[in-house]
Order: C-alpha cells, then structure tokens, then sequence
C-alpha cells in the first residue's frame, strides 16, 4: 500500500470533496434508474437473486454486488458490454492468443474459467477451456440488469466462479409486449467501425410468456499498424482483426415451466494464432447450442423443487481453413456438456430458508476431423469424458437488521475425486451503516482441453475474504470502501512457445486491495465513480511477474472511474464517462525467455453520448456517441509471456443509434 501513486489518492480525494459540497458528485455505473424525488433508500431495496436465489435487497444481500439496470448502461456512455464492465471495480481486460481479449478480476488474468458469465442463467463460458469472449458479444440493447458478485458468491455455483460471478439478465416478454428495433452505425478516423442490428420482441402476461431476441453485427476489435518480432501488420485494412457475432435467444414460459434455446456464432478474423503471424488473417470461430428446461414445482407454500435438464455443446477457437501458410494451426473440436440437477428452496419460517441441491454433469470431447487435411486424420474420434457430481447446501438467516449465510459444496470429479468447499457472509445495518463479511472457498477443476495438454495437473482452489463498509452520508449520497484478499492454490496457466499449447500448476497467487466507491443523485443530475487498487502478495507465476514485483503483468494497480447524466427535461439526455488506466507493464520484442517488458503510461478513455427521447414519432429514439474522444492509443496488453506484442484498441469512434418500439404498454 506505501507504493500507491499520490496523483490516484489526489484525484479520489478531490472527488470525493466535490461529491460532498454539491457541486460535483461520483456515481457507481452499477446502480438503478432514479426519478427526481427517490433517494437511496429506494436504490438499495431493488431485489437480487445472484447471491441467493432468494430475493434480497442489495444491503441484505451476503455478498459484495454490483447492480446495473438498462438505464445505467444509457448512462454509462457505453458502446459495447465491455466498457460497461470496465466501470466496476477490479475489471480490466487484456490480450490473449488470436486477437482474443479476455477479463481480468482485481489484477489476476481470469478469461480461462476463474470468472462465471452466464446470460439469463445459461453459462456463456465454453467448456473446452473455460474461456469467454467479450468483444462485439453481449449486445446491450437486450439487457434489463446485469447482477454481479466480485468474489465466488453462491455456493450453487460451479468451478468457473472462482473470483467473480456475472449474470446478464435480459428483458422479460410480459415487459415487452410488442417489437424493439436497434440499429448501430459508427466510423473511426479511417475506417467502419461497427454495425449492428438487434430486433426483439415478446408477448406474454403472469401465466405465459414467449421472447425471441435476435443480434448481428460487424466490428472491428483493433485498429492501426500491430507490429510485432516477425512482421507488421494494419489491422483495420481488409476486416484484418475482425468480429462478426451472431445470437438469437428463445425464452418460453408456461406456468412454472421454462423452456430457453441460445444459439451463437462469434466468427472472427485475426493476423494471427497461437504465437504466429499469418500470411492473410486466419479464422478463429466460436459457436455454442444450448438447450435449458427448468420447472419451479411449488410442493407447498413453503417448500420448491426445481427440476432442471441442460444441453450445452461449445465449438470454440475453431481454426480449420486451408490456406498456404505453414503457421497456419488447424483447430476443430467441440465439446457436449449434458447436465441434470435437482434443487429445492425451503422457507423454515419467515426469517430462514435452505437451499440444497444436487446435479450430475457428463462432457464428452469431439475432434471434427472432417475440417482437417486428410494427411492430418481420416475420421472423427470422441478423445475425451470427464464426468462431476455435486452436492451443495446454504442456509440463510434474514432479519430486520442483518443477514447472515452459511454454505457448502461437496463435488465428486471423476479425475479428482471429493472436494468440500465452505462459504459463510453476512451482513449488519447499524443506523446509517453497513457491514458486509464474506469468505468462500472455490474449486475449479482442470476442463478438457487442460487435461489434455497436460494430464497431471490439480485442480484450483481460490479463497477470498472480503470486508465492505458503507455509510449514508444523505438520502442522496453514499460511500463504501471494501477491502479483499485473493488466494489460488495450483494456479492453471496456459502457455505456448512455437505453436505447442501447454497447462502448467503454479503453487500460488494471492492479490489484495481496495475498493471505493460512491454514489449521488439529485434533480437532473446523477454522477458516480469509483477507485480500486491490488497488489500482489505472493506470485508463484512467473509468467504473470510484472518488472514490478507488486503488480502483475498487463493489468494496473489503479483503476478510476468517472460517470454521470444530466436529463434537459424529458427530452435530452446527456452523458459521460471517464476511464483512468494507471500506468502498465506488457511484453514486447524477443520471443519465449528471451521476451522482454516495458512500461506504459496511464490511459485515460473518455466516451460522451447525447440521446434525443422523443423525435415527433411516437417509440422512435436516437443517440449520439463519440467514444474515446482523446484518442487514447489504448493497447490491448498480453496477459502473460505468449511472444505477442500488444495491440491497439479501436481508438475514436463516433456512433448514431436509433432505437424504435412498438408496444402495447
């Protein structure tokens, strides 16, 4: 903490003073909707279940959360899902193979399995290597809120929620009752930026329910000359470095009875794969079917069975083009996770309630040898099954004045054998504060692609201990401060060097630090920012070694967020968001031992929009984006030694968004 730079106190400082004379104020990005007359009694009794699974209010609920609703990304000044995630405490992101950008968590790489994303519950993270792409993915237009835990939550969850859990939840048909059009059109200095279109629409009332959303767009993810150890390359010339996403989303509902069908392709084209910089960009492709059915059995009024039955088949990092380039790595497997489970929620009494529950999961890994040469294989080969019961049960306390619970998780891998995995959280109103304590164990087993590159590697065990605090200076202004500390045993990290992929255990990393933030609203004017700060405690993982032995590689110590909105009445709606990046460390020049590391400046991003509510046709709205107005020159850095220099995000960009809805409302 001695080492914290003193311009980062400063700026916290100055806000933090501005927020409480009136005259300027900080506002997490992570908050609901307010209308003039509301404070934040209000905002803190929005209900949650991320944490739970039974409703809680945000002080209640045991755990440290973030909400964000459907206005706070319009307020956010955000084009993409990712600079929504970027204004929560501890989020980052960074380079990894293929022009792929993956999360970060309080300082930590965690894109191979160490964070949870699901999307109305179905898990977004495919199963091969427990990845999640984010660039151009998660189309904002769908969201209603988006719950999210820093830290592994719930014990209902799996290995993959090690550090932090992400639920996007989208809008409910009986809140449609009609048709959204979206449509997106930007440009950078030289170059089409994004276009993207995304329709949805949904009919329904208490006792049924029928939504279909469907989303497809064109972006580029980098923009300017990458150069690298081996050649240079432009990658916004000729969709070079390149994302095409499409998604379509079915919810129907009857009674207690739900039915959910997502279907996904992320196609990209990247200048390179793996370690090597291609003759043309190369495909590097993703695509997940996933099937979900789920009934709430009410048995009686204080005891419910859910019955739920998953089919989940991933197809990710395919590369299986034929092309005159020797580096060229051919890649098509894919990967069918079935999994059934039984739960049960039961209301003891009106201060108590249990939930249990126990689940099977089967994955059964494909290579599709039909997308290969032939002088590499000659037919497909199922190369892998891999099998986990789990058990879990957590016990929740509720009463006026504090929530407590108490958690365990027992699963049964078929190459690991029995894990048990505690958690406990609790909360404390105390006339204008509250407390909240929380301790959780994680256990991620190594997924297939891991076991097979390396068969004797251990599974991860993550422990986090979390404590936040949080006062009311007014109805209209809170602070919090919360303070962490992350442990993973047997870190799984992924490595190449000329080509050949490889998983290693490291025995440990532990990162710790703090997070501030607060929040402001009155009349017309909502503003909000946060600061967090890490530092490492104990890095076993060499490739992760920054030349600052206090911070790990690609990701800063100090992150600052800014934003807020002014409403000119009910027709004009301006907002801003500022990003402080504090300063780096990434690999350039040389390759495998030999790479070395340099040091970059602190970024700052400032995005600014400007939405017109009403434009004389009734349902019709547009909005006006410029997106890194300064033109940061932000780099996308690797998160580790992978012999890949970074690479420049998209720069400025300007947006025109128009928004059309036809309901019934």
């Amino acid at each position: 903490m001695k080492k914290i730079n003193l311009i980062y106190i400063l700026v916290f400082i100055l806000t933090f003073s501005l927020v409480v004379n009136g005259q300027d104020s900080t506002k997490t990005v992570g908050q609901i909707d307010f209308s003039d007359d509301i404070g934040l009694e209000d905002l803190m009794n929005v209900k949650l279940t991320v944490a739970s699974q039974k409703e809680l209010s945000i002080e209640q609920t045991p755990a440290i959360v973030t909400v964000i609703t459907k206005d706070d990304i319009e307020r956010s000044a955000s084009k993409d899902f990712t600079d929504v995630m970027r204004l929560i405490p501890g989020f980052e992101f960074a380079a990894d193979v293929n022009s792929e950008v993956g999360i970060g968590m309080r300082g930590i790489y965690s894109t191979e399995g160490k964070v949870l994303v699901m999307i109305d519950g179905l898990q977004m993270n495919e199963n091969l290597y427990g990845s999640t792409q984010w660039i151009g993915r998660f189309d904002i237009n769908q969201i209603e809120k988006v719950e999210i835990i820093r830290g592994p939550g719930y014990a209902a969850y799996n290995g993959y929620a090690g550090l932090a859990v992400i639920n996007i939840i989208t809008k409910k048909a009986k809140d449609i009752q009609g048709i959204e059009l979206n449509g997106t059109y930007s440009r950078l200095d030289n170059s089409l930026g994004r276009q993207k279109f995304s329709i949805t629409s949904g009919w329904g009332n208490e006792k049924w329910g029928v939504k279909a959303s469907f989303t497809k767009s064109e972006l580029y993810r980098a923009e300017g000359t990458f150069t690298d150890h081996e050649k240079s390359v432009v990658q916004n010339q000729n969709k070079t470095n390149y994302v095409t996403p499409t998604q379509f989303l079915l919810h129907a509902n009857y009674k207690d009875l739900v039915f959910k069908y997502f279907h996904e392709d992320y196609n990209t084209r990247t200048p390179y794969q793996i370690d090597s910089i291609l003759k043309k960009p190369g495909m590097s492709n993703f695509s997940t079917r996933q099937l979900d059915v789920t009934y709430n059995w009410k048995v009686t009024n204080r005891f419910k069975l859910i019955p739920r039955f998953n089919a989940n088949y991933n197809r990710p990092y395919r590369s299986s083009e034929t092309v005159n380039d020797n580096s060229y790595y051919f890649y098509d497997h894919g990967i069918l996770r079935l999994t059934g489970s039984l739960s049960g929620q039961l209301k003891v009494s009106e201060a108590i309630q249990l939930n249990i529950g126990t689940g099977y999961f089967l994955d059964q890994a494909t290579q599709n040898n039909a997308s290969y040469p032939i002088s590499i294989t000659k037919k497909d080969s199922v190369f892998a099954r891999y099998r986990d019961w789990f058990n879990y049960a957590e016990l929740f306390i509720q009463k006026p004045t504090y929530t407590a619970s108490f958690g365990l998780r027992q699963e049964n891998h078929s190459a690991f054998g029995n894990v048990l995995l505690p958690r406990f959280a609790a909360t404390k109103q105390l006339e204008k504060f509250n407390f909240k304590l929380a301790y959780s164990h994680a256990f991620r087993a190594p997924v297939t692609e891991n076991l097979i590159l390396n068969s004797s590697l251990k599974p991860e065990i993550t422990r986090v201990l979390e404590l936040q605090i949080a006062y009311k200076i007014s109805r209209h202004l809170q602070l919090s401060i919360n303070g962490y500390n992350n442990s993973i045993s047997n870190v799984i990290v992924y490595g190449v060097i000329d080509n050949i992929e490889n998983y290693n255990n490291y025995k440990n990393l532990t990162t710790r630090g703090i997070e501030a933030e607060a929040l402001f609203h009155k009349g017309n004017l909502t503003l909000g920012g946060n600061y967090s700060y890490y530092q490492v405690v104990k890095n076993d993982v060499d490739k992760y070694q920054s030349l600052d032995s206090k911070n790990l590689i690609a990701f800063s110590p100090h992150k600052t967020t800014f934003s807020g909105t002014y409403k000119f009445g009910k027709i004009v709606d301006l907002s801003s968001s500022v990003i402080v990046i504090g300063r780096r460390y990434g690999f350039v020049e040389g390759m495998g031992p030999e790479q070395t590391q340099k040091k970059f400046n602190p970024t700052v991003i400032w995005n600014l929009t400007v939405t017109l509510n009403s434009l004389g046709v009734k349902g019709l709205q547009a909005r006006v984006g410029l997106f890194d107005v300064l033109n940061s020159n932000y780099l996308y850095l690797s998160a580790y030694n992978n012999d890949k220099n970074p690479f420049r995000a998209t720069g400025r960009e300007v947006s025109l968004k128009l928004t059309y809805t036809l309901s019934k409302k």
